[in-house]
């Protein structure tokens, strides 16, 4: 993204459009067909009663929408009371004072109310080493704790989880054992962020400012971030030390605590400083964002009564009798309600978070139309995004110290995501493609940038004609990402599958048609980007690293 696409002929954008228009209707029959199907057979894939107006079974398969979509409305009340307390002590001057004392309290009690206060103490206790680990001023030191206590979570949930709701029914244990990995998750990063900036900030008064200041994005008469050029790479730090208050208060914030999104440390601080009451505007902005995701949830809640694309991938047996339009189905449709749930999980959270002042990143943007990894991963989970460039890649050297350092932070980026993500090896594969994948294209972007591509090639080609080339050397690593989602989505056993029986296996001609629809979905996404009706560059934060 970021580059100018030139116009191409009606006629020739048309008949894109019209292609991927149309394999995506056969796409999605084939994969109704597939699902009734597998219903009418009594296939063993996870179908349960759905609503009975409609008189069909519900795909029950995605475990995180399945739970979250649930589970979600008992905490939203407990949301809303923050949300009011907050509100009470803002406008109360006798009692504003001692407003971040009193809402960690409320979450502290929160959360002991819903996950148990055994679980409270354990997260507590986590809390306090990656604090006194932030404590030496060592960068090392808090990224060593974390990797433990990642390693813990990777290789020891279940025991923790056993001891943490002992004498819990079956049920019960599942119910907690999914909240517990993953806001467990989510905390771990949250307490890495306050951390890290914790370190930075003592050694920003410890040290003099070295070099020149990083500019700011925005500027105003008085904020409580400073920008200084730090050894490590150059971000932009606080001006006070954060106190272990201050870490309960972000790693607890009800609103984003059970799903998210994350809001790095720095961001989280700036926007509780410069915070005002919600205005009219910003509350009607809010309401209708909240009614667009309610919309989602119903056209989720009710697709999975159709297209049982989960329920199939997770059967690796069912899924090997499929044909390859089911199986390319399949794949487009998880991707797709990938996008479409995370809309919900994280923008009905957002939202509310938002009534309290506070800007957290954007829901995803649409997969359809993302034809460059790099921005799949700056526009799909900006929350993660901002936190593997902000503590990870621009401290090793990020974009500005040559290539050497930029592949450094590369790997080093997916390497945690990897590991966070819970270090299994699927997740690897689909890391370590990914990884090749932001690297071919830092490649293309330098060799484009070149003299002979520029003035020797580029010169020679009408405008609309560079597009065409930049779209043909974006298909093979769009077709490359797809087996990478196939693997994320379908794991150990299903990867292979679609590996096998969509590259390895496949004839010639379905070979090219699959490459030509995939041309055709990189000129209609350079197309949505022509004409600025993506919202990828939607940014909302104050300030950028």
């Amino acid at each position: 993204m970021g580059l100018k696409h030139a116009a191409l002929p009606l006629w020739e954008q048309a008949t894109y459009w019209v292609c991927e228009g149309a394999a995506i209707i056969y796409m999605m029959y084939s994969l109704y067909c597939a699902s009734e199907d597998a219903w009418r057979r009594n296939e063993p894939i996870k179908l349960e009663n759905g609503w009975t107006f409609l008189n069909r079974p519900r795909d029950f398969a995605d475990s995180e929408w399945d739970f979250w979509s649930h589970y979600i409305w008992q905490v939203i009340p407990w949301m809303a009371g923050h949300l009011i307390l907050s509100h009470v002590l803002r406008m109360d001057l006798k009692f504003h004072r001692y407003k971040k004392v009193l809402l960690t309290l409320y979450s502290i009690l929160v959360i002991g109310q819903l996950l148990g206060f055994r679980t409270l103490l354990f997260f507590c206790a986590q809390s306090l080493i990656l604090y006194l680990a932030s404590a030496v001023s060592s960068v090392a030191c808090v990224w060593t704790a974390g990797i433990i206590l990642l390693t813990v979570l990777n290789y020891g949930e279940h025991a923790v989880c056993r001891y943490l709701y002992l004498g819990e029914a079956s049920q019960n244990l599942e119910k907690y054992y999914y909240v517990l990995v993953y806001v467990w998750a989510n905390l771990i990063q949250r307490w890495l962020a306050f951390c890290l900036e914790r370190v930075w900030a003592q050694r920003n008064i410890r040290e003099t400012p070295v070099l020149q200041a990083y500019p700011s994005s925005v500027t105003h008469k008085k904020t409580p971030v400073e920008n200084f050029a730090l050894p490590n790479g150059g971000v932009t730090v606080l001006k006070e030390v954060p106190t272990l208050l201050d870490m309960f208060y972000y790693a607890f914030y009800i609103p984003l605590f059970f799903t998210g999104p994350l809001i790095v440390y720095k961001d989280f601080h700036m926007q509780e400083k410069l915070s005002q009451p919600c205005s009219r505007d910003r509350l009607r902005d809010i309401l209708l964002n909240i009614v667009r995701i309610m919309f989602w949830t119903f056209v989720n809640c009710t697709i999975l009564h159709f297209f049982y694309a989960h329920a199939l991938i997770e059967n690796s047996v069912v899924l090997g009798k499929e044909n390859r339009w089911v199986l390319t189905a399949v794949g487009y449709f998880v991707g797709q309600f990938f996008m479409m749930k995370y809309i919900v999980i994280f923008g009905l959270p957002a939202q509310l978070a938002r009534i309290d002042g506070f800007e957290p990143p954007t829901v995803p943007a649409c997969v359809s139309y993302i034809y460059c990894y790099t921005d799949m991963w700056k526009y799909f989970d900006k929350g993660l995004y901002d936190f593997m460039k902000r503590y990870i890649f621009i401290p090793c050297g990020g974009s500005q110290h040559g290539f050497g350092y930029q592949l450094l932070g590369s790997v080093l980026c997916f390497l945690y995501v990897f590991y966070w993500h819970g270090a299994e090896y699927y997740l690897f594969l689909w890391c370590l493609i990914n990884l090749f994948e932001v690297i071919f294209e830092q490649l293309g972007a330098s060799l484009e940038s070149t003299h002979f591509v520029r003035d020797k090639f580029y010169s020679k080609l009408s405008p609309a004609g560079i597009r065409r080339v930049r779209a043909v050397s974006s298909v093979p690593l769009l077709f490359m990402s797809l087996f990478a989602i196939f693997y994320f989505f379908g794991g150990s056993s299903s990867g292979p599958i679609f590996l096998s029986k969509l590259l390895l296996d496949i004839p010639w001609d379905c070979f090219l048609l699959f490459l030509v629809l995939v041309y055709c979905g990189v000129q209609n996404a350079m197309e949505i980007d022509r004409l600025g009706l993506g919202k990828l560059r939607r940014v909302v934060h104050v300030h950028d690293t």
